[in-house]
């Protein structure tokens, strides 16, 4: 059952992303981040600043990385930038296949 729901979903944000954005995929943060917790070098980060924008000056509401290091701040992540989609998809359907077993 949970892959069935599991495709459901991709399913409906797929088509919802696809509407709404123009993206042929949805983005799935959440289960990469995981992924990179069980197998880090799936994925390649870099030191960064990020912030959020509050106030609605250019972005409202936006996480914002400073990709060139132009506000002159300190690093306070590490922001994700290359993912090996091969391996995060095995690691994704096995952890599938282990919920349905």
């Amino acid at each position: 059952r949970v892959g069935e729901v599991t495709a459901e979903l991709a399913t409906f944000f797929t088509s919802t992303y696809k509407r709404v954005f123009g993206f042929e995929a949805p983005p799935i943060h959440d289960a990469v981040a995981v992924a990179a917790v069980v197998e880090p070098e799936i994925l390649k980060t870099r030191p960064m600043r990020v912030e959020i924008e509050c106030r609605g000056e250019l972005t409202r509401g936006e996480t914002v990385c400073d990709l060139r290091g132009v506000w002159g701040k300190p690093p306070n992540t590490e922001v994700g930038l290359e993912l090996d989609r091969e391996v995060f998809f095995a690691i994704l359907y096995r952890s599938l296949g282990k919920l349905v077993a």
